[in-house]
């Protein structure tokens, strides 16, 4: 049988891509944090992925710039519809908005 501490912090991570079935995994997350008696950690996390700035096809360079910009103008999107999903748990869970490049 394993023993924790008091010290000792869980770890919870949820990927989220702003469809119905993360915001679903989130949820869950968030009622199992309720649940816990101990120090824990919910990590939402929303990742995305850029085209290379070059490529060995010098026509391609524009055409992924170009792509990125839709891209992370999607991901702004996104980013918004979950804060604004998170906000609703204000009075559940504490959590820290985190921008990492």
């Amino acid at each position: 049988m394993t023993s924790y501490s008091e010290n000792d912090m869980f770890r919870i991570v949820v990927a989220a891509d702003g469809s119905d079935m993360s915001r679903e995994a989130i949820k869950y997350a968030i009622k199992l944090c309720a649940k816990l008696k101990i120090p824990y950690a919910l990590d939402v996390m929303y990742a995305v992925g850029l085209n290379p700035s070059t490529t060995p096809f010098g026509l391609l360079n524009k055409l992924d710039r170009m792509n990125n910009v839709d891209i992370q103008e999607d991901a702004k999107d996104t980013i918004e519809q979950l804060n604004e999903f998170l906000s609703g748990f204000n009075e559940t869970v504490k959590y820290i908005q985190k921008k990492e490049n």
